[in-house]
């Protein structure tokens, strides 16, 4: 009987894989710098011909796992390739050794040189997101004097999402000589470890005094950091509050953020 459920758990774990994850292309790169070789795998839309627009997405301190792994399914299916990119791997280890998170930055912009240069990708239509560690990136690559510094007068990305991105470190950049010329969205709950119930709606009166393009902060009330994803627990991180950390998901929030997320996308880059 255990043999038999054993074979039909089997069976459909094949069937859903089949069904909910396309093949992809794995691409090894490095930074613009030459300081981080890193690599991504390209999800891309099934039966599309054409160019398609992209997304570059980006994990956080915990590498590649069940939150990138969603958008990697369900961005294909909406019409938009996914470049799920793995800046943790010989990079960094923990939250110990996890480098500044403008350090990563040269590594997302030479993210986007590969995508541009793609014959099946639209170089006009190439979004950047990512959470926590990677939610920093999206929104760091969204100042134009970021973009300038490594990519000069070429394009740059077309939207930013950011989940729990750390908004308290982010805020101090920007300045009044802060441009941002691109839409962003940003996600946080007002129980994030990281302090983001406090600065984020402070970063959102920051942005608006540097950007035309639209701008939506979302707040989940009693939500913490990770609430999208299906890891709890505690952990030491030096940039969390008092370096206490903790992650919990939601799958209610997870939902509303995820199905936002998307629709973003696709009014900005379709």
């Amino acid at each position: 009987m255990r043999r038999q459920w054993a074979l039909l758990l089997s069976s459909w774990c094949l069937l859903f894989l089949s069904q909910n994850v396309f093949a992809s292309e794995h691409i090894e790169f490095t930074s613009l710098n030459s300081e981080m070789k890193v690599s991504g795998d390209l999800f891309m839309p099934p039966n599309v011909a054409g160019k398609v627009p992209a997304v570059i997405v980006v994990h956080g301190t915990a590498g590649v796992d069940d939150r990138t792994q969603y958008f990697a399914t369900e961005l294909p299916k909406a019409g938009i390739a996914a470049f799920v990119v793995d800046f943790k791997h010989g990079v960094f280890n923990n939250s110990g050794n996890r480098p500044p998170n403008a350090k990563f930055l040269p590594a997302a912009f030479a993210a986007l040189r590969i995508l541009q240069k793609r014959s099946d990708i639209d170089a006009a239509k190439i979004g950047i997101m990512g959470f926590s560690l990677g939610g920093g990136v999206a929104l760091r690559t969204s100042l134009v004097e970021n973009k300038s510094k490594w990519i000069g007068d070429e394009p740059g990305f077309k939207v930013h999402i950011a989940y729990y991105p750390g908004c308290r470190n982010f805020l101090q950049e920007v300045k009044r000589k802060s441009r941002i010329v691109a839409p962003i969205k940003v996600y946080w709950g007002t129980l994030d470890c990281y302090g983001a119930g406090k600065s984020c709606p402070k970063l959102r009166t920051a942005l608006a005094n540097v950007t035309n393009s639209e701008l939506d902060l979302v707040e989940f009330e009693g939500a913490h950091h990770g609430f999208d994803g299906t890891y709890v627990g505690n952990y030491y991180d030096p940039g969390a509050i008092g370096g206490r950390g903790h992650s919990e998901g939601n799958a209610e929030y997870a939902k509303k953020a995820r199905e936002s997320s998307i629709a973003f996308l696709i009014k900005y880059l379709e």
